[in-house]
C-alpha cells in the first residue's frame, strides 16, 4: 500500500516537471529546458524501478500464495484419496459381512422369513422355499395365500397379528407340510414383531424350528410313564392277590393239618399249586415285557417246524384245558417252518391258548391252525367261547390301558398277556389282529415270517 502510494506521488511529480519544462522552454529557451529533461529522465527511471519492485513484490506475493494453494490442493487430494479408500474398504467389509450373513441364513436349519405389517414377504431363507416348494423370487411381494389353503392362512395370519398386537415374541407349536417332497413337521414358531428407530411397527419376522423328535420323545415318555404305573399296578394287585391266597391257603393246611383228610389236603394243594403256577407265569410274562422294552430281550430268530412248537405249549395247557372238559386240535396238512424267536413265538402262543380257555365253556373246543401266504405264515386260534365285541376289540391289546375281563369259570387276568404278543408278533415284523363277534366264538389271528 505504502509503494503504491509512493509510485503515485513520482508520477505527479513528474508530470508537474514536465510541465515545468515546457514552461521554461518557453520562457528561457532550450538550454535550460533540457537541464530540466535531464532530471525528467531520472525520475522517469526512478518511476520504472518502483513499478518493478511493486511487480516483484507482487509476483513474490502471487507466488506464495500459489504455494499455499498448491499445498492446500495436495492435501485435499490426499484426503479425498484416503476417504476413496476408507470408503472402498468400508463398502468390501459390508458387501462380505452380507454375504456371510446370506450364507448364514439360507443354511441355517430353521425357517426364517420377514415380512411387513400386512403380511406381505419381504425375505426368507432356503429352509422356507422348501415349505411353500417355490424359490424366493417366486415368494417376495406375496402372501401366504398365495401358497397354502386359506383355513392355513387365516391361522398364520392370525398368529401375526397376536404378536403385533403383543408388541413382543409369541410362541406356537403347528404341524406343518412341505411342498417340496411332502413330509411333515411339527414346528416350534416364535414370532417377533420388528420397529424402526421411531418406534413404528415395519413387519414381523418369524424363526420355526422342527420340534419333530421332541414331540415323539415326550409321546414316547408319556407312553413309558404309563407303562410304569401299570407294571406298579400289576406288581401291587395282580402279583399280591395270588400271594395272599397261597399265604391264606398255606395257612389253613397248616393249621387243620391233623385234622383234614387226604382228600381235603390234596384240594388244598391243588389250589396253592394251580395259583403258584398262575403267579409264576405271569411274573414271567412281566419280566419278558420288561426286557423287551429295555432292549435287554435275546431276539434270534431261527428255522422252527410250527408243529413241534405248538404241540410242546398244547402239552403244557392240557390240563388246564381238561379241568373244563375243553378240546385241543392242532390242524395242519403240511409241515410248515418258520423263522422265529422260540422264545417269543412260545410266548404268543401260551398266552393265547390260555384265552381261549378263560373264555370258553365247559365241554368247548379249540384249533389252531397254520396257513401259508407268499412269505409268511398266518397262524389261527380259534375257539368257541363267550366271543369279543366290537367296542372292546380295540382295547385289548394297549399296555397302557390294560382291559381284562372274568373267564367263564371266574377267571382272572391282568390284560398283559396280549400286548406281550403284539409285541412280539411285531418284533418279527408281522401283525395280529382278532375276528370276534359276542357269543359267537374268536379267531385271534397272526402273521410269523417263513423260513
Amino acid at each position: 500500500m505504502k509503494a503504491a502510494s509512493f509510485m503515485w506521488l513520482l508520477i505527479l511529480f513528474a508530470i508537474n516537471i514536465r510541465i515545468e519544462i515546457l514552461a521554461l522552454s518557453f520562457v528561457f529557451g532550450t538550454r535550460q529546458a533540457n537541464k530540466y529533461w535531464l532530471k525528467t529522465e531520472k525520475l522517469n527511471v526512478m518511476m520504472e524501478n518502483a513499478k518493478f519492485k511493486e511487480l516483484e513484490q507482487e509476483i513474490q506475493s502471487l507466488k506464495i500464495q500459489n504455494s499455499a494453494l498448491k499445498s492446500a490442493l495436495d492435501f485435499e487430494k490426499s484426503e479425498n484419496k484416503q476417504q476413496h479408500q476408507s470408503l472402498l474398504a468400508a463398502k468390501e467389509t459390508a458387501e462380505a459381512n452380507e454375504a456371510h450373513l446370506r450364507t448364514l441364513l439360507r443354511t441355517i436349519p430353521d425357517l426364517i422369513w420377514l415380512k411387513d405389517e400386512e403380511g406381505i414377504y419381504l425375505h426368507l431363507n432356503t429352509r422356507f422355499e422348501e415349505f411353500f416348494g417355490a424359490e424366493e423370487s417366486q415368494i417376495l411381494g406375496k402372501t401366504d395365500y398365495d401358497f397354502v389353503a386359506k383355513n392355513l392362512g387365516d391361522f398364520f395370519r392370525e398368529n401375526d397379528k397376536k404378536a403385533m398386537l403383543a408388541g413382543k415374541p409369541t410362541k406356537n407349536e403347528e404341524l406343518i407340510r412341505f411342498a417340496s417332497d411332502g413330509h411333515e413337521e411339527f414346528l416350534e414358531t416364535i414370532k417377533t414383531p420388528i420397529f424402526d428407530k421411531n418406534g413404528k411397527l415395519i413387519g414381523i419376522l418369524g424363526i420355526g424350528r422342527n420340534i419333530t423328535e421332541r414331540i415323539q420323545m415326550e409321546k414316547e415318555l408319556l407312553h413309558l410313564n404309563a407303562d410304569k404305573d401299570r407294571f406298579m399296578q400289576i406288581l401291587a394287585h395282580d402279583l399280591r392277590s395270588p400271594f395272599t391266597a397261597l399265604l391264606g391257603f398255606s395257612e389253613l393246611l397248616l393249621s387243620n393239618l391233623r385234622n383234614y383228610s387226604l382228600e381235603d389236603i390234596e384240594s388244598q394243594l391243588l389250589i396253592i399249586r394251580n395259583t403258584s403256577k398262575k403267579t409264576f407265569h405271569l411274573l414271567e410274562d412281566i419280566l419278558l415285557w420288561s426286557k423287551s422294552q429295555s432292549g435287554k430281550l435275546p431276539f434270534n430268530p431261527q428255522k422252527h417246524d410250527f408243529s413241534l412248537v405248538c404241540q410242546e405249549i398244547i402239552e403244557e395247557k392240557l390240563n388246564q384245558a381238561l379241568l373244563k372238559n375243553i378240546s385241543i386240535t392242532l390242524s395242519q396238512s403240511d409241515p410248515v417252518t418258520v423263522f422265529s424267536d422260540k422264545s417269543m413265538l412260545s410266548t404268543i402262543l401260551r398266552n393265547l391258548l390260555s384265552n381261549a380257555i378263560k373264555f370258553t365253556p365247559q365241554n368247548g373246543s379249540i384249533s389252531i391252525q397254520c396257513e401259508t401266504n407268499g412269505d409268511m405264515a398266518t397262524i389261527i386260534v380259534s375257539d368257541d367261547g363267550v366271543g369279543i365285541s366290537a367296542d372292546i376289540q380295540a382295547k385289548i391289546w394297549d399296555f397302557s390301558n390294560p382291559f381284562t375281563t372274568k373267564g367263564t369259570e371266574k377267571e382272572h387276568g391282568s390284560g398283559f398277556g396280549l400286548s406281550l404278543c403284539k409285541e412280539f408278533v411285531e418284533k418279527h415284523g408281522g401283525k395280529i389282529w382278532v375276528e370276534s363277534k359276542h357269543s359267537k366264538g374268536s379267531d385271534f389271528k397272526f402273521t410269523m415270517p417263513l423260513s
